[in-house]
């Protein structure tokens, strides 16, 4: 093989290998790119991820915080609505006590709240209107004072002599015993009476 020839061959496989070389050097850098955008693409998904998580957890946090906010709203508004009903039953319950058909009725709980007292001197403090029927019915029993107080609603208040049993019937404390048992019921019938009112009849 002549100088010329070997050159010629020299050159070739320089070239060949060169070129061998770049394709080596071209599928690395693919390789690499690749592996760069894969590795991007892992930690944008973590980073996605780890927002859904975060943004779920504020999310439920809020709706829990909203949900407190309307259950406190329904509870007051619930309580403003018992509120008024029980102030308006409270009128008309004194109405009641201090109609004359009350009287019976009225002699007989005296007869319970003095039974509750110690023996003794004892006072009954009743509302202007039924002080006639509660006189009249005590009159004789030197043992109970009957007095007025035009500030106390329709009913009494029995006091014992020393002022340390108290035992009242008054058109509030009746209400306020009765409204823990009925303030369930008067809130269903109230809601169920608002459900049904749009469709109901004249």
């Amino acid at each position: 093989m002549g100088a010329e020839e070997l050159r010629a061959s020299l050159e070739q496989q320089g070239r060949a290998r060169i070129a061998a070389l770049r394709r080596e050097a071209e599928a690395e850098a693919e390789r690499l790119r690749e592996q760069a955008a894969a590795a991007a693409a892992r930690r944008r998904a973590e980073r996605l991820g780890r927002a859904e998580v975060e943004l779920r957890r504020e999310a439920r946090a809020r709706i829990a915080v909203a949900r407190l906010a309307a259950r406190r709203v329904a509870l007051e508004s619930r309580a403003a609505l018992l509120d008024r009903v029980f102030a308006q039953a409270k009128q008309e319950l004194a109405r009641a006590l201090a109609a004359p058909a009350a009287g019976a009725w009225l002699v007989a709980r005296v007869a319970e709240a003095l039974a509750h007292l110690p023996p003794g001197e004892k006072r009954l403090i009743a509302s202007s209107a039924v002080v006639p029927a509660l006189a009249s019915a005590l009159e004789g029993r030197e043992d109970v004072r009957v007095e007025p107080d035009p500030a106390l609603d329709a009913g009494f208040r029995a006091v014992s002599g020393d002022g340390r049993v108290v035992v009242e019937a008054t058109a509030s404390s009746l209400i306020e015993q009765a409204r823990a048992g009925l303030a369930a019921d008067v809130l269903h019938q109230l809601v169920s009476g608002s459900e049904a009112a749009p469709g109901a009849g004249p």
